[in-house]
């Protein structure tokens, strides 16, 4: 077992200091803290088995507790630990021995059987969500997560149930998630988002809360400057990794690969029975659950008769040297109406063989986005229905991009378009792309369409043949200061 308390040279060291009068008495208890910092707490001392059958919740629970009391850090030696939802408090460290550090959670209860939003059965989240705005300086390090959305439904495909996600990363700041595998949740991999309880939500049953004024805070806290790198997020139900409300988020160095594997049944099937074999449902079927390796999407807050909606926001995330790889759907999506999707930057990221895309913008509240210096690849276009689609938003940048392999089923490799023919799609910028894809000279590779103004496009090249179909109505401008950018 390793102390919990300074070591004693180090208290020796502050004792002495005291002693000659070089530290003051109010100067103490921040050395004391500090000196305690760097200690580490093996989970097995309180209590963990790591033997895949025992349920060590809640000696996870208990160092991670005791380790913030001393902002210390939990060790999570080698072994495959049982465990349901670990909470998490500010100023906490969990670290294990990567592949060997095996965390499985333990069946959860889903939606419609009576779970709690208070306790929404992620395996990682904040702590105490209904009394803190928001958790801070946590770091969930070299450990590798699963989930059990397979074993738990005897094998077959899951439909959308609530979302049990393996970090839930809620209204929480400076967290870091690093060197992490992430699989077989029934929601997303990682999920960054609101505090949608605080402050001081009662859970009145039925998956319903009440708050002390009567109503949800508007002002949820979000989810801002969190740091997800280095990670491996593989084979979960819905997204690999979602934004719902957040900023200044850096998503960086990671892979994302085959996630979005549940469906949503349709039609939902009477209770009891299964949902359908996933041969039913191919990858390109409409009645495939849409997500997306990273999923941009802001959620409605309230909606209550005779009042406006108000929306979630993610703006300013960084998403750069991330790889995307064989996603059954598209890569990235942004959508979600009017809210504010703005600021962030796609950039020198690699997108590899993903069925349905590689970026979708679906949403009129998506201005100043930069689409920069990204690989897109694929083989196999046969349902592919193209690979990057701007569907609404303002000053959009698209720029630097190569795009290499067979022409898509759908026929454009870029589409430029606006959400709807009401609404004008204004001063989106493609400009500098490289398309490798092999077609005739007069076949039309991208499409702008006639409802765009002030669209700049300039300095694209066509490797293959191909070409850009610009629409006789198009506003085009050469020069970006049009747009203010």
């Amino acid at each position: 077992m390793i102390a919990d308390r300074p070591h004693p040279t180090a208290s020796r060291l502050l004792l002495l200091a005291l002693a000659l009068g070089l530290i003051v008495p109010l100067q103490l208890a921040a050395a004391a803290r500090a000196a305690a910092a760097g200690t580490s707490l093996d989970v097995r001392a309180f209590g963990a088995r790591g033997d895949a059958t025992s349920d060590d919740t809640a000696a996870f629970q208990a160092a991670v507790d005791r380790a913030a009391e001393i902002k210390g850090t939990v060790h999570v030696p080698a072994g495959r630990y049982l465990v349901g939802s670990i909470e998490l408090p500010s100023h906490i460290a969990i670290e294990g021995e990567g592949d060997a550090s095996v965390l499985t959670l333990r069946p959860q209860p889903l939606a419609h059987e009576g779970r709690s939003p208070l306790r929404p059965g992620h395996m990682f989240l904040p702590k105490a969500m209904n009394a803190v705005a928001a958790v801070e300086d946590v770091r969930i390090s070299r450990l590798t997560l699963l989930g059990n959305s397979r074993a738990q439904n005897n094998g077959r495909p899951m439909p959308l149930s609530g979302a049990i996600h393996g970090i839930a990363i809620l209204g929480g700041k400076g967290w870091t998630v690093d060197h992490v595998r992430a699989e077989d949740f029934d929601g997303d991999g990682i999920y960054l988002g609101a505090n949608t309880v605080y402050p001081g939500a009662i859970d009145i049953g039925n998956g319903k809360l009440r708050w002390p004024h009567g109503q949800s805070p508007d002002g949820q806290p979000m989810a801002v400057g969190n740091l997800i790198e280095n990670n491996i997020v593989r084979g979960n139900l819905r997204n690999g990794m979602m934004i719902a409300h957040g900023d200044g988020n850096v998503l960086r160095n990671n892979l994302f690969e085959r996630n979005q594997i549940g469906i949503v049944c349709e039609p939902r099937p009477a209770k009891g029975e299964p949902c359908a074999t996933p041969d039913s449902f191919p990858k390109y079927s409409p009645a495939v659950y849409e997500s997306a390796e990273i999923d941009l999407e802001p959620n409605r807050i309230k909606m209550r008769p005779g009042e406006p909606v108000i929306w979630q926001q993610v703006t300013n995330t960084l998403i750069e040297g991330n790889t995307f790889r064989d996603g059954p759907r598209m890569a990235i999506q942004i959508v979600k109406g009017d809210a504010e999707i703005s600021g962030n930057k796609i950039v020198r990221n690699t997108f590899v063989d993903n069925a349905a895309g590689g970026i979708l913008i679906f949403a009129p509240g998506a201005t100043r986005n930069i689409i920069a210096d990204n690989d897109f690849s694929w083989k196999d276009a046969t349902h592919l229905p193209w690979i990057l689609r701007i569907h609404g938003g303002n000053g959009n940048r698209i720029v630097g991009n190569r795009f290499r392999g067979e022409r898509p089923a759908g026929g454009r490799v870029v589409q430029l378009e606006p959400g709807t023919r009401l609404r004008t799609t204004r001063c989106t910028i493609f400009a500098d792309n490289v398309i490798d894809v092999a077609a005739l000279p007069s076949t039309a590779l991208v499409s702008v369409d006639s409802t765009l103004a002030d669209t700049i496009v300039s300095g694209n090249r066509f490797l293959r043949g191909g070409t850009i179909d610009i629409a006789a109505s198009s506003r085009l401008s050469g020069d970006a200061s049009a747009c203010n950018q």
